[in-house]
This record gives C-alpha cells, sequence and structure tokens, in this order.
C-alpha cells in the first residue's frame, strides 16, 4: 500500500512535469525554431570565416565550393523557420504570438 502511494504521490507526478518541460524546452515549436535560428547563425558565422580566406588569398575559385555550400545551407533552414511559423502560427489571433512570428520570420540578406 505504501508503493502503491509513493507511485502516486511522487512518481506520477514527477513523470507529467518532466514531459511538460522536455515538451516546451527540448521538443516544443519554439524551440524547434530557436534551434534552427542557432543554425542560422552558424551559418552565418561560417560564411565570414569563409569570405575572411577568400579575402586573404585573394582566389575566390579555391573556397567558392565551400562558400556556396553554407550560403545554400543557409537559404533553406530560413526557408524553413518560415514554413514552421506558418504552420504553427497560421490561424493565431494572439497578439504576442503574432509578434512571435513576425520577431522570428527569417529575411534573406546579402
Amino acid at each position: 500500500m505504501k508503493i502503491l502511494l509513493l507511485v502516486i504521490s511522487i512518481i506520477i507526478p514527477t513523470a507529467i512535469a518532466t514531459w511538460f518541460l522536455l515538451d516546451e524546452f527540448v521538443c516544443g515549436r519554439k524551440a524547434q525554431i530557436k534551434r534552427l535560428c542557432g543554425k542560422v547563425f552558424f551559418c552565418t558565422h561560417e560564411i565570414a570565416k569563409w569570405e575572411k580566406m577568400i579575402n586573404e588569398v585573394g582566389s575566390a575559385t579555391l573556397f567558392a565550393k565551400g562558400l556556396n555550400d553554407f550560403k545554400a545551407r543557409k537559404k533553406r533552414i530560413g526557408k524553413l523557420i518560415n514554413a514552421l511559423l506558418d504552420y504553427y502560427y497560421v490561424d493565431t489571433e494572439n497578439e504576442n504570438e503574432q509578434e512571435y512570428v513576425e520577431d522570428n520570420r527569417y529575411k534573406e540578406r546579402d
């Protein structure tokens, strides 16, 4: 009887709380978009490194493939971010969510 009480009072609420926290911070909508935004920043950093190497060497032909790969990856991730925002928040009327969508929408810059 004590084990059943322990399971009901401690383990089940802990499991439910863990599930909600994982859903919010690891698998949730905003966590997916945040992770993709981090990848965009990584690609931007790598593009800057490749462009710096091109400027130092003076020949774009050596590094053109790597630079173009990161630019294409950044563009694909940006499209994915916009697609996820459209999918998750297409019919929202909540002003906070609309603000979130506008703040996190990917805008391609050169």
